[in-house]
């Protein structure tokens, strides 16, 4: 269930988490 709720709220803020993602794969 927490899962699907992570999926859908990835694919609901999609820029919004390739941003975090961009600044993460930044710092590593």
């Amino acid at each position: 269930m927490v899962f699907l709720v992570t999926s859908l709220n990835f694919l609901r803020n999609t820029r919004r988490n390739s941003v975090l993602f961009g600044i993460l794969w930044l710092e590593y």
